[in-house]
This record gives C-alpha cells, sequence and structure tokens, in this order.
C-alpha cells in the first residue's frame, strides 16, 4: 500500500514537471515573440537577418528550453539540491550560449550573416537572457524537486 503511494506521488510529480517544462516552453516562445516584435517595431532591424526571424526563434527556443526541462527533471531526480545545481547550470548555460552572439560583435560579417548589425546581436543577447530568467524561475518554484535523499 506504501509503495503505491510513493509510486503515485513520483508519478504525479513527473507529471507536474513535464507540465512545467511545456509551460515554460510556451512562456519562453511568448516572451521571445513579443521582444521580436517590439525590436521590430521600434528599431530599423533587417528582417534577413536568419537569428531573428520567427521560425528560428521558435524552433531553437522550443528545443532549447524544452531540453533545460528534461536537465531540471534530472538534475532534480540525481541531487541533494537540486535548485541550486540546476541554477549554476542554467547560468553557465546562459553565458555558454552568449559567447557566440558576442563573438560577432568583434567580426560582423555580413556575407556570412546577411542583415547583421550591432542591435540585432544585442536583440539576441536579450533574448537568451529573458529565456535563462524564465526557465529558472519557472522550473526552479514550480517543478516539484525533493532531491535525492541525503546519505546516512
Amino acid at each position: 500500500m506504501q509503495e503505491n503511494t510513493q509510486n503515485e506521488k513520483k508519478v504525479n510529480g513527473n507529471l507536474r514537471t513535464f507540465i512545467v517544462g511545456v509551460l515554460t516552453v510556451v512562456a519562453a516562445l511568448v516572451a521571445n515573440l513579443v521582444i521580436r516584435a517590439l525590436a521590430f517595431a521600434i528599431w530599423p532591424i533587417s528582417p534577413i537577418f536568419l537569428p531573428l526571424k520567427i521560425t528560428s526563434i521558435g524552433a531553437f527556443t522550443i528545443v532549447l528550453v524544452g531540453g533545460s526541462a528534461l536537465i531540471y527533471m534530472l538534475v532534480s531526480r540525481f541531487s541533494r539540491q537540486p535548485t541550486r545545481i540546476f541554477t549554476c547550470i542554467a547560468l553557465i548555460a546562459l553565458l555558454l550560449s552568449c559567447v557566440p552572439n558576442a563573438l560577432l560583435f568583434l567580426n560582423p560579417d555580413t556575407r556570412m550573416w546577411p542583415g547583421i548589425t550591432p542591435l540585432a546581436i544585442t536583440i539576441l543577447i536579450v533574448l537568451h537572457v529573458v529565456d535563462a530568467i524564465i526557465v529558472i524561475m519557472m522550473l526552479t518554484r514550480f517543478a516539484p524537486s525533493k532531491g535525492r535523499p541525503a546519505k546516512a
């Protein structure tokens, strides 16, 4: 009887984490598209810059934010301090994801990336930061994370 209750809690926790992961993807996607729309409405950004096209933003947001939800599930299963560990992983991933964008400031080759400008690169970095904030806030606050029990 007690084993069934523990299995039900585990299933409910996994389902809740999955639902929070999906909601995190949706929230990040909506935030990115709103930021993109505002950026294009306010500043003269070239619509041919591939990383700021709606399909690029959508695909990368779904895959990478969805992947972060899977990483959170793994961290919460195997770590004693899942919130702290996941936050560190997410911040390291944010820094690493900004490196290619920052390098574009040094060599904005318009032949390789048509439509690239420092403003467009900055918008990309803003999208990364917003995604990281959404991922960390939603997953660590709303997804269950009891963590692995400490060894006796």
